[in-house]
Order: structure tokens, then C-alpha cells, then sequence
């Protein structure tokens, strides 16, 4: 028995030895890598550890890698295994000399006459898109623009890649939108696995697309080539150029002459390498399309400014050439810019060294097979949705621009409407009078009034030898100083009806808005702070006769607008309660504009 027991404490001993030598092997070999290198990393834990990969922030390290040393850092780093995962056998995942020979292949494919030639495929679904928009706005019904957007590309590009005419626009269940749902529905587990340790997937041999998917895509591309090739059906889109690499081994050039290379056995593409091309060529723009102009369309709704440019742009390039043309499109330069600035399609750019190198600008040297991230910086915030803009910091310029040049610069870039808001020359004639030196002296007994409440409240204070925050001290001055502001521009308002004190009488709707502005007049936090502030110093008199503030908080365009909106909306529910309430609102189409709101797409579930 004692034997036994010895066995087993030396068994014990020694797989204690064992772990410990592995530990230190890892904690202090293995997990010391980036320590080695002198760069900052995330200290990893035994025995899971982290990811062995370079993240870089650096615009110039980004710029170096994939422009004057791209030839190091082509490989993703990605599975792939065409053997198990025939559709895996595309330019996006290829290795070393396989993506060298597919790209030179496939790159003849890519040039702005082929992509010309495809622009009518394009434009009928287009066409397609508008009728059932149309549609659907006569009708007032509202739109999920993501599954619109997503069903309008799949038309696209199932058209171009595959030569099918999908119709997802009118039948959004039909087998094409449902596959290609499957495609870019992932589990979170097997995206980590794909992504960052693909050897554990080559060994169990996992493939990355579904096997009844993979076998609905290569039938339906066998499909069409057999049926094009029977009928010598020739058709200028991406499908047809991938014939001509699998019959000919190269694409016919754009000038319409006929190539002079000849057929070579090891450059004609097989079946499966041309449906991984055309597959890849659905997966990777359906859903990058379709996210990309719902960003777009959600940010333009926003920036009303930019709207408004965008909108003009189209209309004046339209009527140049007479319709909307591949040239056309080329020639909307703002239309591009504000496409993807904000909400970039992938949020990283990952890249495999295939041969040690020194970073520029560092002091870090990248063995071979370390892998590279280069995060977009627009998807953390950095880009703003795009606007051009110069920053001006010598100070003799900036005088000229507000001074002499005034008048072609004092535009200051923000949200307006002119069929809300006045126009800016309009209200600024208006507006200048209420700030000449003897309109602000006869505010002046209200700052006087506020001032000495002020001087008493600190002598106090100081008698008291109590510590006083001074900023929250004037802020409590400038809210008191509005709410005085409001009074007298509601008491300018009575005297402009010219009819006894006696008479007047404010409406239920006029009353509530007053009460609940001079509550958030204290609360410089609160999301309807700066309009109303906006409001009361631009109002010398309120009219009495109508909703305060009604269009430009239903249809604010500020980053709080929900906030705005039905702050008013509420205002208007709990003042609305007597006759001479129902008689203002239909003074100032209020019910109309109500309506009108409710039926609008921007309208959400809390403000119907």
C-alpha cells in the first residue's frame, strides 16, 4: 500500500514539475514576445494567453505597409481550403503565389470599361428600386431601408455574378434572398475561429460556407454557364468574363479588338475557381452595399445641409447629361465623398508578414507570419460624415475672412431650411435692431437686478467663509437672467395685442410651454437647453397666438432630435385643453402638421 502511494506522490511530484515548466515556459518564453520588442500589449494569461498580432494606429504605418511594401503583406491571414471549402478559393483568401495568379487573372475583370458595360444591369434594377419606392410613398407606407437596400443589391448582383434575375425587390422570400441571408448569418464562435486561429480549422477540416449553400451556388453557376455556352448567349456582365477566362484563360481588352493571347491550359480557370470568384463577388457586396447606403441615406436625413447639396448635385449632373449615365455617376464627386466616410464596411484590415521588416518611425522589427492589424480609424470615431473644410490659424486671414470678406463667409456650414427657417440676410435685418446699444440699455435693470442678487449672495458667503463654486454660481445667474428674459418677452407680447390687462388670456398651450421652458431654463444639461435658450434670446415678444418653437423642434435635425420632438409633442398633448387651445392650434395649421408628421417615415412608435 505504501508502494502504491509512493507511485502516485511521484506521479504527483512530477506532473507538478511538468506543469510548472510549462507555465514558465509559456509565461515567461512563449507570452514574452511583444515584451521582447519593447511594444505595449495586453498582458496575457496562462493558459489561454492572447492573439500574437500588431495593431497599428499610424496612418503613415498603414500607408507603408500597403503601398511601398505591399508585396510582404498581401496574405490575410485567413482560413482557407478549397479542398473541403471549394468556395473559400477566392482573391479574398488566397495565399502567396495562388492570390498572385488569381489577381492577375481576375484584375483585366476590374477596369472602368468592363464595369461600364455592366452599368445597364445596374440601372434597370434601379429603375426597379424607384417604381416600388413610388409605390410604397403614394401609398404612405413605410420602409425598412436595410431590407430594401440589401434586396435591391442581391437583384444586382445576382444579375451581374450569377446572370440571374433575382426579383428580391418584389418577392423578398424568395430562395435567392433567403441564401444569401444564410450566407452572412455566422455564429460569433466560428467568426473567431475563421479570424484569428484558421490552423484549428484546416485540421478539423471545417469548411467556412455551409455545404448545402456551397452545392445551391456551384449548381446554379454550372447552370448558367452550360446553358449560356448551348445557346451562345453573350451577356456583358461580370459571369460572362468569367467564361472567357475558363474557355480562354484571359478576358477580351475594352477597346471591343480581339485579344492575340493564346489558350493556355494552366491560365483557363476550372469551374470551381470561377463560382468561388463569383461567389465572393455576391457575398462581399450585397451586404457591404446595402449597409453602406443605409448609413448614407440615415446620415443625409440628419444633415439636412448636406442633403440639400447632394440633392442639387444629382439634379444639375442629370440634366447635363440627359439622364442617369456611367459617366454621370463618375462626375457626382460630392456624392462620393459622403458615401463612406463614417460607417466603413470593415472596421479592420488584417495582413500576415511574409517577410521580416522594420517599421518605419519605429523601432519594431516584424518577424515573418506576425499578424498586422490596421483598424479604420472612421469606425472608432475619428471621421465625422464628410465635409470639407479648411482650418485657418494665422490671424490676419482670419480678420479679412470676418471682416472684409464677410460677406461671401458668413455662412457658418450648420443645418438650415429655408422652407422652415427664414433666410439669413431676411432674419438678420430683422434681428439687428433688437441688439442696438439702446435695446440692450433697457435690459439693463435686469442684469442690474441680477448682479446685486449676486453681490449679496457672495458677501454672504464670504462672511460665512464658505468655498463657492463659481461656475455653477453663474450659471444659476444666466438661468435667472433667461427666465426674466422670458417674462419680459411675454409681457411685450400682451402689450402687442392692444387691449386691456383685463382681457388677456393665455392659452392652456402657451402656458405649458412657458411653465416647462422656465423649468429647463436651470438645466443647462438638459437636451432642449440650447434651442429654447436660442429661442428666448431671439424673441423680443412672443406671439401669443400660436405653438412656440412647433416646426423647429418637430423637425430638428440635432443629434438629439428624438429628445425635441416629443418634449413638444408632450407640451401639446397636456395644454390642449379648452376651446381657445383648439382655436390657436387651428390658427397655426397645427392638427394638419401633426398628421402630416404621423404618417411620415421619420415618425416612431413613442412619437405617433
Amino acid at each position: 500500500m505504501s508502494r502504491i502511494a509512493m507511485v502516485l506522490a511521484e506521479l504527483v511530484g512530477v506532473f507538478i514539475i511538468a506543469l510548472s515548466i510549462v507555465y514558465i515556459y509559456y509565461k515567461f518564453v512563449i507570452f514574452n514576445f511583444w515584451r521582447k520588442r519593447s511594444v505595449f500589449y495586453i498582458e496575457p494569461v496562462v493558459p489561454t494567453g492572447n492573439i500574437t498580432a500588431l495593431i497599428t494606429g499610424k496612418k503613415q504605418i498603414g500607408e507603408y505597409l500597403y503601398i511601398n511594401i505591399y508585396a510582404r503583406f498581401h496574405d490575410r491571414g485567413l482560413y482557407y481550403n478549397e479542398m473541403i471549402d471549394p468556395l473559400s478559393g477566392h482573391l479574398f483568401l488566397m495565399p502567396g503565389k495562388k492570390w498572385r495568379n488569381m489577381r492577375v487573372k481576375m484584375t483585366p475583370t476590374f477596369t472602368s470599361g468592363k464595369i461600364k458595360q455592366m452599368f445597364s444591369i445596374v440601372k434597370e434594377s434601379g429603375e426597379e428600386l424607384a417604381k416600388y419606392l413610388e409605390n410604397k410613398a403614394q401609398m404612405r407606407d413605410s420602409v425598412e431601408m436595410k431590407d430594401i437596400f440589401a434586396r435591391y443589391s442581391t437583384d444586382v448582383i445576382m444579375s451581374t455574378a450569377f446572370g440571374i434575375k433575382s426579383n428580391s425587390i418584389e418577392e423578398p422570400n424568395n430562395e435567392y434572398r433567403m441564401k444569401g441571408k444564410k450566407v452572412v448569418e455566422a455564429n460569433s464562435f466560428w467568426i473567431a475561429l475563421f479570424l484569428f486561429t484558421p490552423k484549428i480549422m484546416d485540421f478539423f477540416s471545417i469548411p467556412t460556407v455551409d455545404r448545402h449553400i456551397a452545392s445551391f451556388y456551384i449548381n446554379m453557376f454550372r447552370e448558367n454557364v452550360e446553358y449560356r455556352q448551348a445557346h451562345n448567349i453573350v451577356r456583358h456582365d461580370f459571369m460572362n468574363l468569367l467564361i472567357q477566362l475558363m474557355e480562354r484563360g484571359y478576358v477580351d481588352p475594352d477597346d471591343g479588338k480581339k485579344a492575340t493571347t493564346e489558350s493556355s491550359t494552366v491560365n483557363k480557370l476550372t469551374l470551381t475557381e470561377a463560382t468561388a470568384q463569383s461567389f465572393i463577388f455576391f457575398t462581399a457586396g450585397f451586404e457591404t452595399s446595402s449597409t453602406t447606403a443605409t448609413f448614407t441615406l440615415y446620415e443625409l436625413a440628419q444633415h439636412h445641409d448636406i442633403q440639400d447639396k447632394v440633392q442639387q448635385e444629382i439634379d444639375e449632373i442629370l440634366t447635363k447629361h440627359g439622364g442617369l449615365t456611367y459617366d454621370a455617376i463618375n462626375e457626382m464627386t460630392y456624392l462620393h465623398k459622403v458615401t463612406m466616410r463614417k460607417y466603413p464596411p470593415l472596421p479592420v484590415l488584417n495582413r500576415i508578414c511574409t517577410k521580416e521588416i522594420d517599421l518605419p518611425t519605429t523601432n519594431i522589427r516584424v518577424p515573418k507570419g506576425t499578424l498586422i492589424t490596421i483598424p479604420d480609424r472612421r469606425a472608432f470615431g475619428i471621421y465625422l460624415f464628410y465635409k470639407p473644410t479648411l482650418v485657418i490659424a494665422d490671424f490676419d486671414l482670419i480678420r479679412v475672412v470676418l471682416t472684409k470678406e464677410y460677406a461671401s463667409s458668413h455662412n457658418r456650414g450648420m443645418y438650415y431650411n429655408e422652407k422652415i427657417d427664414p433666410l439669413w440676410r431676411n432674419l438678420r435685418a430683422k434681428m439687428t435692431p433688437t441688439f442696438t446699444l439702446g435695446k440692450i440699455k433697457q435690459t439693463f435693470p435686469i442684469v442690474k437686478e441680477c448682479s446685486e442678487g449676486l453681490e449679496k449672495y457672495l458677501e454672504s458667503k464670504a462672511q460665512m467663509r464658505d468655498t463657492v463654486e463659481m461656475k455653477d454660481i453663474f450659471a444659476r445667474v444666466m438661468s435667472y437672467m433667461r427666465i426674466m428674459r422670458l417674462i419680459d418677452a411675454m409681457r411685450n407680447g400682451i402689450a402687442s395685442l392692444n387691449c386691456p390687462l383685463k382681457d388677456v388670456r393665455l392659452s392652456c398651450l402657451m402656458t405649458t410651454f412657458l411653465a416647462r421652458a422656465s423649468l429647463i431654463a436651470s438645466q443647462p444639461l438638459h437636451p432642449l437647453y440650447s434651442p429654447l435658450h436660442t429661442f428666448l434670446m431671439a424673441k423680443t415678444a412672443l406671439d401669443l397666438n400660436t405653438k412656440p418653437e412647433l416646426l423647429q423642434l418637430l423637425h430638428s435635425s440635432h443629434v438629439e432630435h428624438n429628445a425635441h420632438r416629443h418634449w413638444i409633442l408632450q407640451n401639446i398633448r397636456d395644454g390642449m385643453k379648452e376651446e381657445n387651445d383648439v382655436n390657436v392650434a387651428l390658427k397655426c395649421v397645427l392638427f394638419k402638421i401633426l398628421l402630416d408628421f404621423h404618417t411620415c417615415a421619420l415618425s416612431d412608435t413613442k412619437t405617433k
